[in-house]
């Protein structure tokens, strides 16, 4: 199972959107998928996965919110975590789409237990729980779903949900951020943490994604590709912590999406033969870096990594 944190400093960048597509995406391609929303006190995954009949508020069960007030409460888990996710509806030969929600946000019990969670006490106190938590709730999924992909939306700033879910759970974070000095210095430094953090034991190193969000689509690719070198610059500086200096390869660019700032209907299609607007074209060779070939050569070829374009299997 390889587990995939979507983060972002700051809000408004369309990281819970890119998820809600990816997860669609891989089960276009067969694979099984299991997506948390960790973004607790703004959870929206739920809406992303158009999960309500035309006139009807958007269901959600029990989830994570549920799943710590009971492990507080009792100090154990249920059962099965079957009572604590949804279905989200597919094709008919797609992978699976488990939603394990943020919790049954229309109910004023959700935020009632959510505002009693001491974080600090849950992460940092003696033999604090919080970290065998996640790491409980991971291993569960995945013996209990057996799902290929693990996304996990995080909540956004500097956080400890935020921290288990990039430092901790991940194998890769996709960090998204906007071209202005706020969001970079902000990201800059959550990964720098990241890269200096203790890993559970036998566990890589995370793989950091860094993606420059909402550049305006009017620019020329030329423009692109120069903010997104500066952005690499400046995230590779040296830190005072020469540890934590950073080594970034490259930044993927998502160029804004008009029709996205008016109503977010559009989905990001499946395969690149179906482009539909810049954000289509950069979205993908964005998943082109995240999803490895091997998982994916059988149904739609070999991937070229570099272009995300797809090429023929040898022999076609």
């Amino acid at each position: 199972m390889t587990t995939i944190t979507f983060y972002s400093y700051k809000g408004g960048v369309g990281r819970t959107l890119l998820l809600a597509n990816m997860a669609r995406l891989l089960s276009r391609l067969g694979q099984r998928v299991f997506a948390v929303d960790l973004d607790l006190e703004a959870p929206g995954l739920h809406y992303k996965f158009s999960l309500a009949r035309d006139g009807e508020e958007t269901p959600t069960p029990p989830g994570v919110v549920e799943c710590i007030h009971g492990f507080l409460s009792a100090t154990a888990f249920p059962e099965s975590l079957s009572a604590c996710k949804v279905d989200v509806p597919g094709g008919k030969d797609d992978g699976p789409i488990w939603l394990m929600p943020a919790g049954n946000v229309q109910s004023a019990d959700y935020w009632r237990q959510l505002a009693r969670i001491n974080w600090h006490d849950f992460f940092y106190s003696d033999a604090a729980p919080g970290i065998p938590f996640f790491l409980e709730l991971k291993q569960r999924i995945e013996s209990e779903f057996q799902p290929d992909f693990l996304l996990i939306d995080s909540r956004t700033g500097v956080t400890e949900t935020g921290s288990a879910a990039t430092a901790v759970l991940a194998d890769k974070v996709v960090c998204f951020f906007l071209s202005n000095r706020e969001s970079l210095e902000g990201a800059r430094r959550v990964l720098r943490a990241i890269q200096a953090s203790h890993r559970p034991p036998g566990a890589a190193p995370v793989e950091i994604f860094p993606v420059l969000a909402r550049f305006p689509s009017e620019a020329s690719r030329e423009e692109a590709e120069d903010a997104a070198a500066q952005a690499r610059a400046f995230l590779n500086e040296e830190a005072p912590d020469l540890a934590s200096t950073l080594h970034i390869d490259a930044v993927s660019v998502l160029l804004t999406d008009h029709q996205l700032e008016i109503a977010e209907a559009r989905r990001i299609p499946s395969l690149p033969e179906g482009k539909e607007s810049f954000l289509a074209e950069d979205a993908w060779l964005l998943f082109s870096k995240l999803i490895p070939q091997e998982k994916v050569e059988r149904f739609v070829g070999r991937l070229d990594l570099k272009s995300g374009i797809k090429i023929a299997p040898e022999g076609d």
